[in-house]
């Protein structure tokens, strides 16, 4: 989401740690339960992330354009890349096992001004060795960065001159051979499809359901996206529905009408900025990041349940994004990240994280 507040610092060092400031109010089931795995220096804002296989945490920065590798185990976090000729990275998608695109562009939290035509789609590869430096189009990440097994070969895949503020992302099943994964424009209300095989854009879907709220200034739509079982479900920051799925193609294309999960937010909210991105469970259910700092689990039906955090609470200051381990013994842990407060400043600021919920002991 965005911010009218504060200028953003990019630092290159980050500390740890795990105990966490639970406040005196009547905390939901999930506070005390909550990890710190690690925080970036203040004025950090992390937006999205994404698990690897090997159980580590790419994370994407708004405040840079970068970005990084969280190890959970050590608590430590590395710098993956840091991307020319823009200020902010965002979604996340795992193409194939191992190669991963996320999308760069220019965004301002300070002014909450995204630039039309700056927007491209990269792809991070993991399972390569990695190349020297090409002085042509791709930028491949030198092996000072990091461990020899981390290294990743960096490319663009393309650039979306029509896009004006590329968010939340999804691959679709059998992506592995076709290389398409879906994007979503928050500005426009567009999902925008896109092949990375052949390097071709198309818009996949537009819809009411997507678009932002035309009464106020922050004009963020459709946030979050995620394909599950034949849908692809969205979250929509400042408009309704709050939570929504739309029957698709195995090709990405929209194949009937858009299906209302959650009209609207059930819980406190700050200046209306209700949904941000959010992860599906083994069930089925929804754990959404608010962008009021709260952690919401909503079940298919649409029910809603404060987990972590609130809109007044500090455990969880600016939620972003969500997103399950992988190895069978993490599955029920679920990973969010924050923006530290940077979104809201009203309860204070500290460096944007990763955090950890072991959901199944809620």
């Amino acid at each position: 989401m965005k911010s009218l507040l504060l200028l953003s610092v990019a630092l290159p060092t980050a500390f740890a740690t795990s105990n966490l400031d639970h406040s005196s109010r009547s905390d939901p089931s999930g506070d005390a339960l909550l990890q710190k795995v690690y925080q970036f220096p203040n004025n950090t804002w992390v937006e999205n992330l994404a698990v690897r296989s090997n159980g580590n945490i790419l994370v994407s920065l708004i405040s840079s354009p970068e970005v990084w590798q969280i190890n959970p185990e050590a608590q430590s976090a590395e710098l993956v890349f840091a991307f020319p000729h823009a200020t902010s990275a965002m979604g996340f998608a795992e193409v194939t096992e191992d190669v991963f695109i996320v999308s760069i562009g220019n965004f301002s939290y300070v002014t909450g001004a995204e630039q039309q035509g700056s927007w491209s789609v990269w792809e991070l590869d993991f399972g390569h060795a990695p190349l020297p430096v090409d002085e042509g189009r791709g930028y491949w990440r030198r092996p000072h960065y990091g461990y020899e097994q981390d290294i990743a070969r960096v490319r663009k895949v393309l650039d979306i001159p029509e896009a004006v503020f590329l968010n939340g992302a999804t691959a679709l099943p059998g992506s592995a051979e076709t290389g398409i994964v879906l994007i979503a424009d928050s500005e426009l209300g567009t999902i925008w499809r896109v092949n990375t095989r052949v390097e071709t854009y198309r818009v996949a879907a537009q819809d009411p359901a997507f678009r932002p709220n035309a009464s106020i200034p922050l004009q963020i739509g459709i946030n979050g996206m995620h394909y599950h079982e034949g849908y692809v479900y969205s979250s929509n920051t400042f408009s309704t529905p709050l939570l929504a799925r739309t029957p698709v193609s195995p090709s990405g294309y929209a194949t009937g009408p858009v299906e209302v999960i959650s009209e609207s937010a059930e819980f406190p909210v700050n200046g209306g900025a209700a949904a941000d991105d959010f992860a599906i469970g083994a069930k089925g259910d929804i754990w959404l990041a608010s962008a009021s700092s709260t952690l919401v689990k909503i079940a298919a039906h649409g029910e809603q349940e404060v987990v972590a955090g609130g809109a007044d609470s500090k455990v969880l200051l600016g939620c972003t994004s969500a997103a399950f381990g992988r190895a069978t013994k993490m599955k029920d842990i679920l990973y969010i990240s924050t923006n530290g407060g940077l979104g809201n400043p009203a309860l204070g600021v500290v460096g944007g994280g990763l955090y950890s919920l072991d959901t199944a002991r809620l």
